[in-house]
């Protein structure tokens, strides 16, 4: 660290971030601060530059969000602050309007601004303190409930697109960032709107917090507790759930077996968990619990389906559940001419081919034109025997309904020779000992894939059920 102008120890501030850029920022290609120019961004910014770590790799971006008369005041105040430490700054605007929500729509607005800024390697430094900690932990409380993973606050450090975030004053109280802020001699902004209590956090500052406190002068230390408790008890919680979802995964990762979630402890909580971790997020518990009840209920001639967002559905079918992209249902144009053994991708999955003998595609075969399958194309699987419709291959296959509208088909000239996974035509098949093509699909999917191979029968959910 830089030396102060003054001998003694170093202030808590400055320490947190040392403490952090010493361990995450090393090798961090570019630093940014989080720059409101309020107080705690102000403190935030002064504490990175004078601990010279960040030195050459430190940047400020400030989002202005255009909601008060002072923005453009407060932008100039950011420029001020940052020409005087000589820094670079950023300034995002976005677009909001008044009304309910802001408070969310604002925060919003704001990681999607930090996400498209951060680059590979990139650190986000972010001023919240242990107050914003408490703050949030009984918003959360009050307005949510939930459980240890739902009330455990703000992550000291988490991944934010191709970056990661960190909170360096997280055990930090705003009393501490205001003693360093006047010895420092910085000036911040103050907005008036942080006084406004129709707003939820501003009516739990200045009037629940100061009541709780009076009566209970411990009442802080005794949150600031209950949240380390509850992020152990969240991180036990994420283990078992990783255990338990892992237990119901089938299909390389792609599907749940419906069977196997009802066995669990908390269905609903593994099909929460699940949705997490393919970045579905924001459905409420009832809606879950209805979801998981149609899933349980449904017969095995029911295929129920639901949309979780504009590009994912939930599907589901012969026991088992999916999430599909949308492009995987979509029939797409055609045809695409494909050479053996080059990777061919389409909308809605990949092509690939290896080399095999005995199996598979004859290799006078290799020019392939591809194409989607229309509903009554037949196939002819037997020199001697008759042709059956392709569709209804799939669906003996079990191969489940929205992927046969875009399941490819190889010809060879204008002859169906192949339905990668299903079967090869009898005329265009490797004889023993010579050399073919297995010809790869996988379609698209939310999570993973699963290949299937030409010239073999392999049906979707034996794979899964070997493992």
């Amino acid at each position: 660290m830089s030396a102060a102008s003054d001998p003694g120890p170093v202030p808590a501030p400055e320490q947190a971030v040392a403490d952090v850029l010493t361990q995450y920022g090393r090798h961090a290609r570019r630093i940014w601060v989080a720059f409101s120019g309020g107080l705690d961004s102000s403190a935030l910014l002064q504490a990175v530059a004078r601990t010279g770590l960040a030195q050459g790799r430190l940047h400020a971006i400030h989002v202005h969000h255009g909601l008060q008369a002072e923005a453009d005041a407060w932008q100039a105040h950011c420029a001020a602050v940052c020409e005087r430490l000589k820094l670079p700054l950023r300034v995002e605007r976005v677009a909001l309007s008044a009304g309910a929500g802001l408070e969310q729509r604002a925060r919003q607005a704001r990681y999607q601004v930090f996400s498209a800024l951060l680059a590979d390697g990139d650190l986000l430094l972010l001023g919240h303190h242990r107050d914003d900690q408490l703050e949030t932990l009984l918003l959360r409380l009050l307005t949510r409930g939930g459980g240890a993973d739902g009330l455990r606050g703000m992550p000291v450090q988490r991944p934010l697109a191709a970056g990661t975030l960190h909170r360096p004053f997280l055990k930090l109280d705003r009393v501490a960032l205001l003693a360093y802020a006047r010895s420092q001699h910085l000036d911040w902004i103050t907005d008036l709107s942080n006084r406004d209590t129709r707003m939820d956090r501003n009516q739990l500052r200045h009037r629940l917090l100061p009541l709780l406190e009076a009566r209970w002068p411990q009442a802080r230390d005794s949150l600031d507790a209950a949240l380390q408790h509850l992020a152990e008890d969240a991180k036990l919680l994420q283990q078992a759930l990783d255990t338990q979802l892992q237990q119901c995964l089938v299909e390389d990762g792609q599907a749940m077996d419906i069977a196997r979630l009802g066995e669990q402890l908390a269905p609903v909580r593994v099909l929460r968990h699940w949705f997490a971790q393919l970045g579905v997020h924001g459905w409420p518990e009832q809606r879950l619990a209805e979801l998981w009840r149609q899933l349980h209920d449904a017969g095995p001639d029911r295929q129920p389906s639901h949309p979780l967002t504009a590009r994912l559905s939930l599907k589901a079918y012969d026991g088992r559940v999916w999430l599909v992209p949308a492009a995987a249902c979509e029939p797409w144009p055609g045809p695409v001419d494909w050479q053996l053994p080059q990777q061919l991708n389409v909308p809605a999955g990949t092509l690939t081919a290896e080399r095999c003998v005995g199996a598979g595609l004859a290799d006078s075969h290799r020019q392939l034109s591809v194409q989607p399958l229309p509903a009554d194309t037949r196939l002819q699987r037997h020199p001697d025997g008759g042709s059956r419709r392709v569709q209804s291959l799939l669906a003996a296959a079990r191969v489940p309904p929205w992927l046969r509208p875009a399941w490819p088909g190889l010809y060879h000239g204008a002859e169906l020779v192949a339905v990668p996974g299903i079967a090869v035509a009898a005329g265009a098949a490797a004889k023993t000992g010579e050399p073919g093509w297995l010809v790869h699909w996988t379609p698209l999917t939310a999570v993973g894939s699963a290949s299937t191979k030409a010239g073999q029968q392999v049906r979707p959910q034996d794979k899964a059920r070997e493992d």
